[in-house]
C-alpha cells in the first residue's frame, strides 16, 4: 500500500469509526462475504483496494479500476471470522487525491 493510500485511508476511517455504532445496528442485510464480493465483481467490476481497522471492524473498499463505482463493506467482529459482510456505503467516481505536499519549516535557522 502507497503512502496516498494509507494518508487518505487515515482519514477515512475516523469518519467511519463515527457512523460505526449506528452501521452496526442500522447496517440491514448482511451477505456471506465471497458471495458478496463476487457479486459486485461480476456486475460491477469491483476489486477491494483497500482495508482498514474501525472500532474493531473489518472495513473494505471496493472500487473498478476506473473509479466508475466503489462500494464499503463492514465485517462485523464474530462474524463466524469474516464470513459475513454488510454494505455500509456506494458511489460513483471514486478517484485517489494527490499526496498532500511536505510541510515546510518557518522556524529560523540556527547557525553554530
Amino acid at each position: 500500500m502507497n503512502a496516498m493510500t494509507r494518508r487518505g485511508w487515515a482519514f477515512a476511517l475516523p469518519l467511519i469509526a463515527a457512523v460505526l455504532p449506528a452501521a452496526a445496528h442500522a447496517a440491514g442485510p448482511c451477505y456471506p462475504r465471497e458471495e458478496l464480493m463476487s457479486h459486485l465483481a461480476e456486475r460491477y467490476g469491483e476489486r477491494p483496494v483497500a482495508t482498514g481497522v474501525a472500532q474493531g471492524h473489518l472495513v473494505l473498499l471496493l472500487s473498478r479500476p476506473d473509479g466508475g463505482s466503489w462500494t464499503i463493506l463492514l465485517v462485523p467482529p464474530g462474524s463466524g471470522g469474516g464470513e459475513v459482510a454488510c454494505p455500509l456505503a456506494a458511489g460513483e467516481g471514486w478517484r485517489l487525491l494527490g499526496a498532500p505536499e511536505p510541510e515546510t519549516s518557518t522556524a529560523p535557522e540556527t547557525r553554530s
